[in-house]
């Protein structure tokens, strides 16, 4: 995938291969975005301490506090507190249009931590929600 870096806001020379670009991306202290540049809308992105007070930012050491996934604007995925391993996991797939992949590593965490389950009912509108879906489709509300 043609892609840009973007690393606490600034956009950086990109590594040409994976495991350069995850160790450099291991080393942010900020936030990260790789966007695909065929797409005007179409990104992953990680924060690592973006909207972390500095108490708790030692939790985060080799984890990113979240990770998402956005295409065309919608979040296609949202993940909390995810380890480096497995950000990087992400990425890879992310880089090389896996996007089933990407779907399967975040729901199978998800379903790990016990935080996908049966399908619920959004909070705002009160429109049905599938276990994945962590945003309504119907009025943009975010649930838990």
């Amino acid at each position: 995938m043609d892609y840009e870096l973007s690393i606490n806001g600034d956009v950086v020379d990109r590594p040409e291969d994976v495991d350069t670009l995850m160790s450099l991306l291991t080393n942010v202290d900020d936030f990260w975005i790789s966007s695909d540049k065929e797409s005007d809308n179409h990104f992953i992105q990680a924060g690592v301490t973006t909207g972390i007070s500095e108490s708790l930012q030692d939790k985060y050491e080799n984890h990113y506090h979240s990770l998402e996934h956005w295409k065309d604007g919608t979040q296609i995925i949202e993940v909390e507190d995810v380890d480096v391993s497995v950000a990087n996991k992400l990425v890879k797939a992310f880089l090389e249009k896996d996007y089933d992949s990407i779907k399967e590593t975040a729901d199978s965490l998800l379903k790990l931590r016990g935080e996908v389950g049966e399908d619920t009912f959004c909070t705002n509108c009160g429109s049905k929600l599938t276990p994945e879906q962590r945003f309504c489709p119907s009025c943009g509300e975010k649930n838990n």
